[in-house]
Order: C-alpha cells, then sequence, then structure tokens
C-alpha cells in the first residue's frame, strides 16, 4: 500500500495494538485468556468503508473492554486473596515473639544480617 492509501492509518493502528498485546503478554501470562487473536481478527476487517469502519471500531472497542473488565476482575480477585493471607500473617509479623520461641545469637550476624543469613541458623521447636 502506498502512503496516503485509506487503509494504513488502520493498519499502522492495528500493527500498534498488536505490538501492545505482545508486551503484555510477555509481561503478564495469566493474562493467557485475553482473546488478542480474536481482537485481531476484528481489526482485520477494517476496509476502506467509513460506516463499516465504526461499526468494526465499536464492536472491537466493546470486546476489548468486557476482555480488560475480565482481567480486571481477576486481579482483584488476587488482590482479595493476598489481603486475606496478610491479615491472617499480620498477627504473627507484629508479634514476633509468639512465633519465635528463643532469641538467635545476634554477634554471629554482626557482618550480615540478612534473612538469608539468619534462616539456616534456625532450630525448629527452638526458635521457631
Amino acid at each position: 500500500l502506498g502512503s496516503g492509501s485509506p487503509l494504513e492509518a488502520p493498519r499502522k493502528r492495528e500493527e500498534s495494538i498488536m505490538r501492545m498485546a505482545k508486551r503484555l503478554k510477555s509481561a503478564h501470562p495469566d493474562w493467557s485468556g485475553f482473546p488478542y487473536h480474536a481482537l485481531k481478527s476484528q481489526l482485520r476487517m477494517l476496509g476502506s468503508d467509513p460506516l463499516m469502519n465504526s461499526r468494526v471500531e465499536g464492536r472491537f472497542l466493546m470486546d476489548l473492554m468486557a476482555a480488560t473488565h475480565q482481567v480486571n476482575i481477576f486481579y482483584v480477585s488476587k488482590e482479595a486473596e493476598l489481603c486475606r493471607a496478610l491479615s491472617r500473617l499480620e498477627p504473627l509479623l507484629v508479634h514476633p515473639s509468639s512465633w519465635v520461641l528463643e532469641r538467635v545469637d545476634a554477634s554471629e550476624f554482626a557482618k550480615d544480617a540478612s534473612l538469608g543469613a539468619l534462616l539456616p541458623k534456625l532450630v525448629g521447636g527452638r526458635h521457631v
């Protein structure tokens, strides 16, 4: 297609949307249920007829919003799940004395006081 073709703008828009979809899919593998191919096939229906294009774009936007809503529902439920888990852990994290039975000798950790250095020193029934 040459420059100025009536199909050039919709094709560029389709390419831009598909690049965005690939980036989203690689960044968020749990979005695998997102209907990329169905949306892409809708965009391929764009042509030179403005009336038909407006219908295709309207349907595309409706389907895109519905799919995005499903993704939002997924993440809202994940957030609620993580909040419940955190609320169960919160009392333990606020009061470590409830889960640390005996203090660990901190003199060993003067240089490296990281959790990674501490974990191997903990003994079940004695420290946790």
